[in-house]
């Protein structure tokens, strides 16, 4: 009976785990100005700042911050119930302190992140950092062209990441 109950248990984490592998990686936020590796964190996925640009260190000084590397910025990271290639979590912001609900929508070579507070939303999207530690060009270069702003259904261009500007702000 024990064995048997392990069996279904194991079967049933099957798909999560699957799931998880499209998620798991590192990812090239904020135009390129910082990565950020998502992996386990016990039960959920977390994502954490693991590398900074030399320009965004110096700007975060200049300003008086503590450094960001090694800050959790997603978390509590589950599949979504509603949509089999999507992602539900927190996301921090890093300019008020605040987090928001995050929406992941992941890919083989880059992910559609959409921060939200109630019903506006901003989505941008993150190349997954090869091996190599490089963003594959034409992916940067994607990553800062499809920002949008959703505000009720309307979309205009952004430069804001979720993480820089927060929900509705831009």
């Amino acid at each position: 009976m024990r064995a048997l109950f392990a069996l279904v248990f194991l079967v049933g984490l099957l798909p999560v785990a699957a799931h998880a592998a499209d998620l798991v990686g590192v990812w090239s936020a904020g135009e390129g100005k910082i990565r950020v590796k998502i992996d386990s964190c016990g039960e959920v996925l977390c994502g954490k700042i693991v590398w900074v640009s030399e320009a965004e260190a110096e700007e975060a000084s200049r300003k008086g911050q503590p450094p960001i590397v090694g800050v959790e910025l997603l978390s509590d990271l589950k599949p979504s119930p509603d949509r089999a290639d999507q992602w539900e979590g927190k996301v921090h912001n890093l300019q008020d302190g605040k987090t928001y609900n995050v929406y992941l929508r992941p890919t083989d070579k880059q992910m559609e992140v959409e921060g939200c507070l109630l019903i506006f939303c901003r989505t941008q999207i993150w190349p997954r950092v090869e091996e190599s530690g490089e963003a594959p060009a034409h992916d940067r270069v994607t990553a800062r062209s499809s920002t949008l702003i959703r505000q009720w259904g309307s979309a205009k261009p952004s430069t804001a990441s979720p993480v820089e500007a927060g929900p509705g702000g831009a």
